[in-house]
């Protein structure tokens, strides 16, 4: 009996089909998402950079975090490769701002977009959220 594929990622793509796969079995779960994603639901402010630069900082909701990046929400939509500054606050109360790029802006409704941020460097969670 043939494995059922199961689909893998955000792309649906099954593991072997997709170009430089390292060629796991049919039906093997790949998670492009390398970082653990922890909760992180706050109001928090984004900076756009050039040429933005002139545009005030945007209020947001952060969804969840990992050391790599942020998942927020935001009423307008941000265009990938679009370079920001997420500020975040640890968790002694003191702000951080952190240099990043969009990656992806996805429409949830009419008035909300699902908007994904990669920070340039790795952050320590430590210091931003506590784990377990």
């Amino acid at each position: 009996m043939a494995a059922r594929k199961t689909p893998v990622g955000d792309s649906g793509t099954m593991a072997g089909e997709r170009p430089g796969d390292p060629g796991l079995p049919e039906g093997v779960r790949v998670s492009r998402r390398a970082a653990e994603r922890v909760k992180y639901q706050h109001d928090g402010v984004v900076v756009l950079a050039e040429p933005e630069a002139d545009s005030s900082p945007l209020r947001i909701l952060f969804r969840d975090i990992s050391e790599k990046g942020v998942g927020l929400l935001y009423s307008g939509r941000l265009e990938p490769g679009a370079r920001c500054a997420v500020q975040l606050k640890t968790l002694q109360g003191r702000v951080v701002s952190v240099p990043a790029v969009v990656i992806r802006c996805r429409s949830l409704s009419e008035f909300v977009n699902e908007i994904g941020v990669r920070f340039d460097e790795l952050i320590n969670l430590r210091d931003f959220v506590h784990t377990d």
